[in-house]
């Protein structure tokens, strides 16, 4: 199972992603705000990488709520290219909502979610009465 981008209050859903691809090949698109997210799962965790240029640790807040990992960064600069950012996953059944590490280097946000640790059944013997 993977984490499931979900857009809040957006009344075409991808849309705006859906229109940045078809006209990538006409240069930047100086009104995208949506972020590049890259999305990995091993055995043991669950990656994901989100491009926030512009943004310090501190304009950034992470939150993990009734299943759901809410990013949101705000800056108070003019000067920046992209001054806000709200984005929500979906986690999956098997994240371990407890054990979220986070990391800002060069303008990305490394995040790593662990995995609840499946018990293996205990075997027993079961007597007959």
């Amino acid at each position: 199972m993977t984490l499931t981008n979900r857009i809040p209050n957006r009344l075409f859903g991808n849309f705006e992603e859906v229109f940045n691809q078809a006209f990538r090949n006409f240069g930047p698109n100086p009104l995208s705000r949506v972020s590049d997210s890259h999305r990995s799962e091993t055995d043991e965790h669950y990656r994901l990488r989100l491009d926030l240029p512009g943004f310090a640790k501190e304009d950034i807040n992470l939150t993990v709520e009734d299943g759901q990992l809410k990013i949101s960064a705000k800056v108070e600069s003019k000067d920046a290219f992209c001054s806000d950012f709200n984005r929500v996953f979906d986690l999956p059944d098997d994240a371990n909502a407890e054990e979220v590490t986070a990391k800002l280097e060069d303008g990305v946000v490394d995040l790593v979610i662990n995995k609840v640790a499946e018990s293996a059944p205990a075997v027993r013997t079961i007597e007959i009465k």
